[in-house]
């Protein structure tokens, strides 16, 4: 074959150019700066961490409820210390990074199991809490909301968790059931699931609540309002109300006392 058939000027057909595929954007570095008077003597004051440059599932942003979680776990230390914690959705993993800071037990951090995800937070954990990652405290595992919960489980020697953290995932609303179904395997009879969250999409706002409508229904969780708070929005070009957009909520579920009553079947199931 004449060794110019495949080619013009230089340009090769079985070659892409260099800006054929959109190279994906490099990691982003952030610092989380703790309150002065949330600081124990000898711990650190920040954490330094990256986020991978973009990810399908938005494990690329840092939350604004994530944030807030973060700082509300660190001046209420009583939630983490001596406790077994489980984060969900993790990405930046600041709440699972600070349960372990103050004392937990153990802390779990969880997100989709994506090798360079799970890998990233591994790697900012050992930049910042290396002593706690080689003791196990601390310990980062991928995981599929809704899925099998043995491996969860292995790592606090099949004891159920005390606390569960969902900080900015309510808007997946197709995933609602999944990750109540984890809380449910998962949390002890008497701990406490902590979900922080943002209508980043106000027309949507509702859809968001509905997980609420449906922990209490389905599940025979109590949830409580706890407080709501404000930080910039996330997403300045996004349409809707920017106070909705601003606004971080915070509710706890626990177990209902209360047996759930069986509800009349509808003439669809019957």
């Amino acid at each position: 074959m004449d060794s110019d058939s495949d080619s013009d000027n230089g340009f090769s057909m079985f070659t892409e150019p260099d800006d054929f595929r959109q190279k994906p954007p490099p990691p982003s570095k952030h610092v989380f700066e703790r309150k002065p008077e949330n600081i124990q003597e000898g711990s650190i004051k920040t954490i330094n961490f990256q986020l991978i440059g973009h990810h399908s599932l938005w494990a690329h942003c840092l939350w604004n409820a994530g944030v807030v979680c973060t700082h509300y776990l660190d001046s209420h230390k009583e939630i983490c210390k001596g406790k077994r914690i489980l984060e969900l959705g993790a990405a930046a993993s600041l709440p699972s990074f600070i349960a372990a800071i103050n004392g937990a037990e153990v802390s779990v951090s969880t997100d989709y199991p994506d090798k360079e995800l799970i890998e990233n937070i591994q790697n900012n954990a050992i930049n910042n809490i290396p002593e706690l990652v080689e003791k196990k405290v601390f310990n980062a595992v991928g995981y599929l909301w809704g899925a099998d919960t043995t491996e969860l489980m292995k790592i606090t020697n099949n004891q159920k968790f005390d606390v569960i953290i969902m900080a900015d995932l309510l808007f997946n609303h197709s995933e609602h059931i999944h990750m109540l179904q984890t809380c449910e395997k998962c949390l002890s009879p008497d701990g406490i699931v902590l979900v922080m969250y943002t209508s980043h999409r106000p027309w949507l706002a509702e859809k968001d609540y509905n997980f609420f409508n449906i922990a209490q229904e389905q599940f025979n969780f109590k949830v409580e309002k706890m407080f709501d708070t404000k930080m910039k929005v996330m997403f300045e070009e996004d349409p809707g109300s920017e106070e909705v957009r601003s606004t971080i909520h915070a509710y706890s579920l626990k177990f209902s006392d209360e047996p759930k009553e069986p509800k009349e079947p509808s003439e669809s199931t019957i």
